[in-house]
C-alpha cells in the first residue's frame, strides 16, 4: 500500500478494480451503503472488524495493520503489545527518531 493513500482511497480503488458497486459491497460486509460511501471519502472511521471484512472481500494483499493504520486507528494487535509492555510507548518513538535521523545522513 502506498503510504500517502488513505484507507478510504484504498478501499475505493480495490472496489473499483473488482467491479463491485458500493451497494453490493455494503451487502457483503453488512453495513449501509451511505456509510461506505462516506468511508471512501474519509468522512467515516470504520471499526477494525469492518476493515478486516473489507480487506478480505476486496483481496487486500498488504499487511492488514497498514490498512487499519490508514484509517487512523491503532490495530488491536499493536495496542495489546503496548499495553503488555508500556515501556515500548517510550522506546518506539526514541527508536523511530534514531532511524529517521539515520536516514537523513544516508545511513540506516
Amino acid at each position: 500500500m502506498e503510504n500517502n493513500k488513505s484507507g478510504g482511497e484504498v478501499v475505493r480503488e480495490l472496489r473499483l478494480q473488482k467491479g463491485i458497486t458500493i451497494k453490493k459491497l455494503s451487502e457483503l460486509v453488512d453495513t449501509h451503503y451511505v456509510f461506505l460511501s462516506k468511508l471512501e471519502r474519509n468522512m467515516e472511521k470504520p471499526s477494525e472488524e469492518l476493515i478486516k471484512k473489507l480487506a478480505d472481500i476486496l483481496d487486500y494483499k498488504d499487511d492488514i495493520n497498514l490498512l487499519i493504520l490508514s484509517f487512523n486507528r491503532i490495530p488491536k494487535e499493536i495496542e495489546k503489545i503496548l499495553l503488555d509492555d508500556p515501556n515500548l510507548a517510550i522506546e518506539i518513538p526514541a527508536f523511530y527518531k534514531t532511524r529517521k535521523g539515520a536516514g537523513k545522513n544516508g545511513r540506516k
